[in-house]
């Protein structure tokens, strides 16, 4: 939370972005599942280009076959 706040912070005070700004940016985020509730909507995940099985998140390699998976570092 601190770090959050410490980032807003420095963005109003460099940009012309208000907390309006920041609240309407948070409600398109939320509306992207359809549904306004507070919540982001859970990413399918993503399968192994080699063996097709599920990749464990923040995972480099396939624990199943090792493979080297390239990681989304903003993916939830």
């Amino acid at each position: 939370m601190m770090i959050t706040e410490a980032l807003w912070t420095i963005i109003k005070e460099t940009t012309d972005y208000t907390d309006e700004d920041l609240i309407e940016i948070m409600r398109e985020i939320d509306l992207k599942d359809g549904k306004l509730d507070g919540k982001v909507a859970p990413e399918t995940p993503d399968n192994c280009p080699n063996c097709g099985r599920v990749l464990q998140k923040n995972k480099n390699n396939c624990i199943y076959c090792g493979t080297e998976v390239e990681t989304d570092p903003f993916k939830r």
